[in-house]
């Protein structure tokens, strides 16, 4: 598959961000809007109007305009957006959506979210962790190490220190793309500092690329929905 690249407006929504009073929502939508087509994102996704569109049904626009994008769902807030890549530090891939909502993915593990509704602290991970640093599925290791944080009082609110092991499912395609992509259903499953909690993946088995997941970013917030609609790559 084609990879996609960051849309060339990445200035222009940092900027609107950090100016004090400028109408940022508005922009936002309106370069959005732009990048996708109106029709295809409409007034949908803030927790408020129509619900927002499916990964299928936003994959022909995203992939007309040609950029990264991801569709970002958190269930337990009642919120969603569609997001475009804006930034890449190192590894870690920035995307920008309505309302100045971001992400940020690590490979296909998703770091860091704003406007969601209980945002995490940036999620910290080991050198291991086949999420963060895809590969194929056949090379996963027996286990990894992560650390979850949740703003609060003092200086690191909760913290949740987690190990992981992943658990090889059944064989499956992502069929909204052309050509569809065979991905290989994983089961993770995190345990530590009093708490248990279970992720799922949907993997590219020879590269381990993510295409879709479910992730969990703190006790508040659950677990939030991840669809690539469009992949970026460096």
């Amino acid at each position: 598959m084609e990879l996609r690249r960051i849309v060339p407006v990445a200035a222009l929504l940092l900027a609107a961000a950090c100016a004090g009073n400028s109408p940022k929502s508005q922009l936002l939508k309106a370069v959005v809007a732009r990048a996708f087509g109106a029709s295809a994102v409409a007034d949908a996704g803030g927790g408020a109007g129509q619900p927002l569109p499916g990964a299928d049904a936003l994959y022909a626009p995203i992939h007309e305009k040609g950029v990264a994008a991801v569709r970002i769902e958190a269930p337990d807030t009642g919120l969603a957006d569609v997001l475009i890549a804006i930034a890449l530090e190192d590894d870690r891939l920035t995307y920008l959506g309505r309302s100045n909502r971001t992400v940020v993915m690590r490979g296909g593990l998703l770091v860091a979210t704003h406007g969601f509704g209980y945002d995490p602290a940036p999620i910290e991970t080991d050198g291991d962790d086949p999420i963060a640093r895809p590969r194929p599925t056949a090379a996963w290791p027996d286990s990894y190490a992560r650390i979850y944080r949740t703003w609060g009082m003092g200086p690191e609110g909760q913290r949740f220190d987690v190990t992981c092991t992943a658990k090889a499912g059944d064989m499956g395609t992502i069929d909204f793309v052309t050509p569809p992509v065979v991905v290989q259903r994983m089961s993770e499953t995190c345990r530590g500092s009093g708490i248990r909690f279970t992720n799922t993946y949907e993997v590219e088995p020879e590269t381990g690329a993510i295409w879709r997941s479910s992730q969990w970013t703190g006790p508040q917030q659950g677990l939030v929905k991840v669809d690539i609609i469009e992949p970026f790559e460096p």
